[in-house]
């Protein structure tokens, strides 16, 4: 399973696509990149601090149905999607790059960010990205994720 924060899919929309969701604008979203991880098994849930239409727009674009908005722990919310999905923690990846995100990356299986993270963040994570946030290091990620993928019994991908 992957789990991303939505400031993440938002940057990455903007590098992919050159949308920049911070304005409450409805926008037409394509991308190829999430709908081919969740080919492959991977399970997309969005956590974010933030309230916003433009994130509910999203995640149906995105076909995202796992979404916390207006998150104030990060690590509460992953801990309710495991037990939603009748996942273990150590299976799901996190991708953060602030403070807030921290306790969610401290119980997450896998705990990444982009190079650009906050000190605290990338000291706490197993995986750091070469590109920074918003230059393709949810790609680079999910790339990761996929290479190293393999199939479980219940037809999810396990990284390996």
């Amino acid at each position: 399973m992957n789990l991303m924060d939505y400031e993440f899919l938002r940057k990455l929309l903007k590098e992919r696509s050159g949308l920049d969701l911070s304005a409450d604008k409805q926008y037409l979203v394509e991308s190829r990149l999430l709908p081919l991880a969740r080919k492959a098994g991977l399970r997309l849930a969005l956590i974010t601090g933030e309230k916003s239409p433009i994130v509910d727009r999203l995640a149906v674009k995105m076909g995202v149905t796992d979404v916390y908005q207006d998150c104030k722990d990060k690590a509460r919310a992953l801990r309710s999607l495991a037990e939603h999905h009748q996942l273990r923690l150590e299976d799901i990846c996190f991708m953060g790059d602030d403070v807030n995100d921290l306790s969610a990356l401290e119980i997450a299986g896998l705990a990444a960010a982009p190079s650009n993270a906050r000190p605290a963040i990338l000291e706490k994570c197993q995986f750091i990205t070469k590109a920074p946030a918003g230059n393709g290091a949810v790609r680079e990620l999910i790339d990761h994720l996929l290479a190293h993928a393999t199939m479980g019994t219940s037809g999810e991908s396990t990284v390996k």
